[in-house]
């Protein structure tokens, strides 16, 4: 389709003459006259004026009349109202005034709205640069320009895209149709894999992955794949497969954060897809440079992610109340593959109740889902938080539940999809209220086995240190132990390594300065010699990108130490659906190796006599095993989906006579048998409390 004919007639001419009107005109009042008669134009049912006008006692508020105007749009129009404050020049100078201004005014309109404050979009432009932010303040009575926080969701220069993109761009922000409501069924038709928008965005994806085959990301996938499936699963086909619903995840959590923005040029949509957009945001360990991510390295990546955008134009990204990504989910793997390999979703039903009988009204305890898939544990975990931590302020609700529910999972897609899951559960509402930087609690790593811990010292510095690709990348023990400090060093690792890969001379002076600009929000001071050590796998991460070896070792390393931080943390409830793998499909000999020793030897799930029964062992009954003796805190309490097979089944005799280690107490059995629509196989719920003496089940 041709770019104009995605806008209506005379289009491309109008704006052709508003852009020569607009560059000629010397006040700002003068380029807010033209663009105000230009969109009147254009979009002749919005409700567009002057702010002095529609808001007459903002008057004596106001620092230059006719400058500013307000775009109503439709009363069903998504997005609110927009407040535009025009410059005459948009230079970084300018800009932060005119952030100032819209703050400003933000805050005096929701003093006066009180609890019906508008969802603003805020821009400022200079008739031809647009800037687009969302409002956001933790609700309360009064509001002064301190208590406004204005997140960047987009920005656009009419003069640098293509006619039909700029009509849409415009369009999205004056005139936005009613839109549909975002579920999971919904999705599974606009986005499903016998969909258009799968088999177009499919064909740009195959295409580009041939001509840009990334050999060491893919094999870094399929690692993790073969993982959680016991066996070599991978293929190019799924690898497609689960780039476009990563992709898919990333616009969507992008739509859904920033307030229903949906933006059209190339570097606004690879920032997405690279998760930089939301560092700017303060929002860490969320959207990043991971395994799908080279999809923004390709103009035919950057189509596909065109394709997905203007489909989800049509949907109300802003209340998603449910994991809408569950059955998308779902098709990537054939049903008759995720049954033998031991693959089950929980329906939001059973989640809910879990964790709701789990919790009770104790909404401070703290909760880790080992084996977290999508995240439909941890979204029904915030969901209950929320409702019992209900009349604490939205920021205190914010901190309270970032630190304390927490997922793991190996599977490199479903981290992305549970982290989307996590953020949207937690909604605009206390994300808006958020004061300082968040880190989503959510890790790529096996969490029954825990990484090497291979220990050198370096600089006088102890560092973990793994191998990648022949050379070996070190992170310093005191960093790893903290979570949030090891995303903001890893990024600086990542941010300089790039810069030297460019040309740039290495400089420890530098480096520091650049170091302590990350961690700055974080308040940590670094020991002497570890930025050393850390400008030293700057240095080999930067060797790595100049033979195209590094796409995903920051990724990898932020994550695989995040197990050790758990371990240490403990947790007051563990809940979830393990994996229902049976030890027979593991094809890794090392694997079996670890598997053979912790069931045996760590747990005694099986006494030696009966050790040729475990080929048959489900690994459902390691987990709860296995996660019990690392992340349960002494007293807390477990609570499994487990294949009812665990009764029955003389591979589980240890199991059910309470012998294996740690030692739980059996506290609930809740027979599912009988339950439908449900699983295919009969399952149960087994909840357990931890330093209690062991009782047969």
């Amino acid at each position: 389709m041709a770019q104009t004919e995605l806008a209506p007639p005379h289009f491309a001419e109008r704006l052709k003459k508003y852009l020569q009107d607009v560059s000629q005109a010397g006040s700002e009042a003068g380029k807010a006259f033209l663009f105000l008669e230009f969109i009147r134009d254009v979009f002749k049912q919005v409700d567009a004026q002057y702010l002095e006008k529609l808001y007459p006692d903002l008057e004596k508020h106001l620092s230059g009349k006719a400058k500013t105007l307000v775009v109503k749009g439709r009363v069903d129009a998504f997005l609110g109202n927009l407040i535009i404050e025009f410059k005459k020049l948009l230079d970084e100078n300018s800009l932060e005034t005119a952030s100032s201004e819209l703050q400003r005014y933000v805050s005096i309109l929701w003093t006066q709205q009180k609890k019906g404050r508008v969802a603003y979009i805020a821009i400022a432009t200079d008739g031809t640069n647009f800037v687009a932010y969302r409002p956001r303040a933790e609700a309360q009575d009064e509001f002064s320009p301190e208590d406004i926080q204005l997140d960047q969701i987009d920005k656009m220069n009419l003069t640098k895209i293509k006619v039909g993109d700029a009509f849409v761009w415009l369009d999205r922000y004056m005139l936005v149709q009613a839109l549909r409501r975002a579920t999971s069924e919904a999705f599974s038709e606009e986005f499903g894999l016998s969909k258009p928008a799968f088999r177009e965005a499919e064909g740009l994806l195959k295409e580009t992955w041939k001509e840009n085959k990334e050999a060491v990301l893919y094999d870094q996938w399929a690692g993790f794949l073969r993982i959680v499936y016991g066996s070599s699963v991978d293929s190019e086909e799924l690898f497609i497969k689960h780039t476009y619903l990563a992709t898919l995840a990333k616009l969507l959590a992008y739509s859904s954060f920033s307030g229903g923005a949906l933006p059209v040029s190339s570097e606004q949509i690879a920032d997405i897809l690279e998760g930089r957009i939301f560092e700017t945001w303060n929002v860490h360990n969320f959207l990043e440079e991971d395994f799908f991510s080279w999809v923004a390295r390709s103009g035919e990546g950057l189509k596909a992610a065109r394709i997905l955008l203007a489909r989800l134009a049509a949907y109300d990204l802003t209340t998603v109340d449910e994991d809408i990504l569950k059955s998308l989910y779902q098709e990537l793997v054939d049903p008759q593959a995720r049954h033998d390999l031991g693959e089950y979703y929980t329906p939001d039903w059973l989640a809910e109740f879990m964790v709701s009988d789990a919790l009770r009204k104790e909404a401070k305890k703290s909760i880790l889902d080992p084996a977290c898939g999508s995240g439909t544990f941890l979204a029904a975990s915030i969901r209950k938080k929320k409702e019992l931590f209900g009349k604490r302020k939205p920021s205190e609700q914010l901190d309270l539940i970032i630190n304390s529910v927490s997922g793991l999972d190996v599977h490199p897609l479903a981290v992305i999809l549970a982290r989307t899951n996590f953020l949207t559960a937690l909604g605009t509402d206390l994300l808006s209220a958020r004061r300082g930087a968040i880190s989503v609690p959510v890790y790529l790593a096996d969490s029954i086995r825990l990484p090497d811990l291979s220990i050198d010292l370096f600089s006088n510095v102890r560092s973990f240190k793994i191998e990648a690709e022949g050379r070996i990348l070190r992170l310093p023990l005191e960093v790893a132990d903290n979570p949030i400090l090891t995303d903001r060093v890893v990024e600086a690792v990542k941010e300089y390594a790039r810069s030297l890969a460019s040309g740039q001379e290495p400089s420890l002076e530098d480096f520091e300065n650049l170091l302590s600009q990350k961690i700055q929000s974080t308040k940590a001071k670094l020991a002497k010699n570890i930025p050393k050590v850390l400008l030293e796998t700057a240095r080999t991460m930067a060797a790595l990108i100049k033979e195209n070896k590094d796409t995903v070792w920051a990724f990898i390393l932020k994550n695989i130490y995040k197990p050790i931080y758990l371990k240490d943390k403990k947790f007051d409830i563990i809940i979830g659906n393990p994996p229902w793998l049976s030890y027979r499909y593991v094809e890794s000999t090392d694997y079996q190796d670890f598997l053979k020793e912790i069931i045996l030897d760590k747990h005694n799930l099986l006494g030696k006599e009966r050790s040729e029964l475990i080929t048959q062992m489900e690994l459902a009954t390691l987990f709860f095993a296995r996660t019990s003796d690392l992340y349960l805190e002494k007293n807390g309490t477990i609570s499994f989906v487990m294949p009812r097979s665990v009764f029955v089944s003389d591979q589980h005799h240890n199991f059910r006579k309470g012998l294996f280690i740690p030692k739980l107490k059996l506290m609930k059995f809740l027979d599912l048998e009988d339950v439908e629509p449900l699983f295919r196989v009969p399952s149960c719920v087994i909840t357990a409390q931890n330093g209690k003496t062991s009782y047969p089940i």
